[in-house]
């Protein structure tokens, strides 16, 4: 809007200074030819001034003023026109949803809903195609063997539903947590994977059992310390086991 304001000042000053003159000439003494009259009077001591005098006076007060309007002018309408060359060159701004923040606290492990967890059966006969175990008769030994030593060493990651106290026995399926839950390493010490977890018809059963007879206490096999329905995080399976790679 100001510069159109400057605009319209520009052609006031222009109209005033091509027709005053015909518009006293027609309405008689008017108070701006008189003060033109006036101030010829004081500067050049002509007390009736010609028109051509009147004019070259005008001329001489307008131009230094047209001049200044001039030069202003052409400054706001660069300035102007560098405004709409930087909002025309500016990208469009776009609301992104924010997306969830990545796990720094323990960048080592993933967060779990970015773990694909997989029945341990789908693991071992992952394990036994890769290392040749062809023994489905002794249900992969050497399979079963394999991942339970990665997972002694911390190579991959497994979870089960562990058996609560005073439940009613290993064998029966709601002597588990209905919530699967880290295996610690150091479990695999002198734990080993059973059979039943090499089947999908047993996976609601318990998957682990002790090395040896008393390897968990006292009691031996009754001691609270079997795991159901176990599951591998089968992204370390393929990690350490390539699908392409045969032992």
């Amino acid at each position: 809007m100001s510069v159109w304001r400057s605009i319209l000042g520009f052609v006031v000053v222009v109209v005033i200074g091509h027709f005053v003159w015909p518009i006293s000439e027609m309405l008689g003494e008017h108070a701006v030819v008189g003060w033109i009259n006036h101030q010829i009077a004081e500067r050049y001591g002509i007390v009736d001034p010609s028109q051509e005098q009147v004019i070259d006076f005008i001329v001489s007060w307008v131009g230094p003023a047209l001049a200044v309007l001039i030069a202003y002018l052409i400054f706001r309408i660069g300035v102007w026109w560098g405004w709409r060359q930087s909002k025309s060159d500016s990208p469009t701004m776009i609301a992104v949803a924010s997306e969830p923040k990545p796990n720094t606290t323990n960048p080592t492990k993933a967060p779990e809903a970015d773990v694909n967890w997989r029945p341990i059966y789908r693991a071992i006969e992952h394990i036994g195609e890769r290392i040749g175990d062809t023994n489905t008769a002794d249900c992969l030994p050497d399979a079963r063997l394999a991942l339970r030593k990665a997972a002694h060493e911390k190579r991959i990651a497994l979870q089960g539903r562990k058996e609560m106290p005073g439940s009613n026995g290993f064998r029966n399926r709601n002597s588990y947590s209905k919530v699967h839950t880290d295996i610690d390493s150091g479990y695999w010490s002198n734990s080993k994977i059973n059979a039943y977890a090499t089947s999908p018809d047993f996976q609601e059963d318990y998957h682990t059992e002790p090395e040896t007879g008393l390897a968990w206490g006292p009691k031996g096999w009754d001691e609270k310390n079997h795991y159901a329905n176990m599951r591998v995080n089968w992204a370390d399976i393929i990690r350490e086991w390539p699908i392409n790679s045969l032992v």
